[in-house]
């Protein structure tokens, strides 16, 4: 085991994937994070799919045969530093994931948010908001397309016209053409802070069920136009990467159709960098479910040649369209109660390993927000209705959990909090500080590349925001510089980096 590791470790450092990463997720509206019922799995409320309780050793694969930490581990990323004494027992984590053969003291993960171009109308969330200091990615969501491929912004208002009442959004005044909205304020963020890195999500839940991926996958061409706009988007807007958030391909076809998709976009991607001698790896994440329907249907590793991260949405696990309570974003099942636990983030994770996607290229979703079950007795119960909400029915912000007159538990054996009202029998399933930590803690002994969240609006301030407990948590964090040259936008304060 030691002599293979020992003889793949130099060619492993020369991954062209071994800068660390960012994340994805799904439409236009509040709702479009929020799947419908039965779908499970983007960076957004109310994905889910339905399925039973799944019995899952996490030291096992879904073939019933043991996970073999060397499998894992092959490859190296040069974000890890090996010590002198690197080689381990491969005992066996708590979590039962395999240790791995070395010792990985330092692995910068990421710290990533979804931010919304809704969010400024519904929440009055805007980009001065993102605690930036805590987060290493930001993924925008979300970017329209046209069958035909062409990607196009899904809110031009919030998009590019908005401008803001503060100093940051003064570019204005001298004649140019110049781009205000989101894009101006994300692009000012990434001045002032060279550590962050922010991407173009591309799709999510409503555009997906419009079914405009399909005809924009098709041939080609079509594949071609999708990627080579794409790219002209993130060249225009000063993005350092997209985010592609198709829920979901659903056939053999579509499957090899979205490999081919990545394809294209990476290619697309490389050359840009080429064609203006930029030593720069511009980023490419998908959206990826927690569904084992869903991505057992997808060619995860043909997937992965191309993809620098997996944004995996382990959440949305249970809501309006089970029949019973649940929770929504445990990390374990809960063997004498499996209605409660109708998925879990583990399985998700174990199954995308076992398939030859390494640890460090997976992301560990966390929802901002709880889903709620009215005249509920308890955890895998059946219970009547979903009650009020932030903004829709049966969804609470996090900020707004746990809810006056409730109490809240959590689940260390599952890794899930809820919370519940004995007056008003409403239960709510979240995740709050505790749970965060011991997430995060999951994180670290299974070597995983770090966290995202959906979305950034959702979140509290102080020492009880989730991001900023992650941010802590995880310790070290992806610091490695953002690109600010974009020569040929079309937008003065892109080109010119600001005023």
């Amino acid at each position: 085991m030691i002599n293979s590791l020992v003889s793949v470790l130099p060619l492993l450092l020369q991954s062209s994937y071994a800068i660390p990463l960012a994340l994805s997720r799904a439409s236009s509206t509040s709702s479009d994070h929020l799947a419908s019922p039965g779908v499970l799995g983007i960076a957004s409320p109310t994905h889910c799919i339905p399925g039973g309780g799944h019995q899952w050793s996490p030291a096992f694969r879904s073939d019933n045969q043991p996970v073999d930490a060397a499998h894992f581990y092959a490859k190296a990323n040069t974000s890890i530093t090996l010590s002198q004494t690197a080689f381990t027992s491969t005992s066996g984590t708590s979590s039962g994931l395999p240790t791995p053969t070395f010792e990985a003291r330092t692995i910068p993960r990421r710290n990533v948010i979804y931010f919304t171009n809704w969010g400024v109308y519904k929440s009055h969330y805007t980009a001065p908001d993102v605690p930036v200091d805590k987060v290493t990615h930001l993924v925008y969501a979300f970017a329209d397309l046209d069958v035909d491929g062409q990607i196009k912004s899904s809110d031009e208002y919030s998009d590019l016209q908005m401008l803001y009442n503060d100093a940051s959004s003064s570019y204005g005044t001298s004649g140019g053409n110049e781009v205000h909205g989101s894009v101006e304020q994300l692009f000012r963020l990434k001045r002032e802070n060279r550590h962050l890195k922010t991407l173009l999500s591309i799709g999510g839940w409503t555009y997906s069920k419009q079914g405009k991926f399909q005809p924009a996958t098709k041939n080609d061409d079509s594949r071609q136009h999708f990627a080579a706009s794409a790219v002209q988007h993130l060249a225009d807007w000063g993005f350092d990467g997209l985010d592609v958030d198709w829920e979901y391909p659903e056939s053999t076809e579509e499957a090899e159709e979205y490999v081919l998709l990545l394809k294209a976009c990476r290619e697309a991607l490389d050359e840009y960098a080429a064609k203006h001698n930029q030593d720069y790896h511009y980023l490419l994440t998908v959206a990826a479910s927690a569904g084992p329907n869903i991505y057992q249907v997808h060619k995860l590793a043909e997937m992965d040649a191309y993809v620098d991260a997996w944004h995996v949405m382990t959440y949305d696990f249970a809501g309006s369209w089970d029949k019973t309570t649940g929770h929504q974003a445990n990390i374990y099942p809960i063997p004498g109660n499996p209605d409660a636990t109708k998925f879990s983030a583990d399985r998700a994770i174990s199954d995308y390993m076992a398939a030859g996607i390494f640890a460090h290229k997976l992301t560990l979703g966390l929802p901002l927000y709880g889903r709620s079950f009215t005249n509920a007795e308890g955890l895998g119960e059946e219970y009547e209705g979903v009650g009020h909400g932030t903004s829709e029915h049966g969804i609470w912000t996090y900020r707004d959990l746990p809810r006056p007159g409730s109490e809240s538990f959590f689940d260390q054996h599952a890794i899930a909090t809820w919370s519940y009202n004995a007056d008003t029998k409403e239960l709510v399933s979240y995740d709050d500080p505790r749970s965060a930590r011991a997430k995060a803690d999951y994180i670290k002994k299974n070597r995983l590349g770090g966290a995202f969240f959906w979305e950034a609006s959702g979140d509290k301030m102080g020492e009880n925001s989730l991001v900023q407990i992650l941010a802590e948590e995880m310790v070290s964090l992806d610091m490695s510089d953002n690109m600010l040259d974009y020569p040929d936008s079309p937008y003065d304060n892109i080109r010119r980096r600001g005023p």
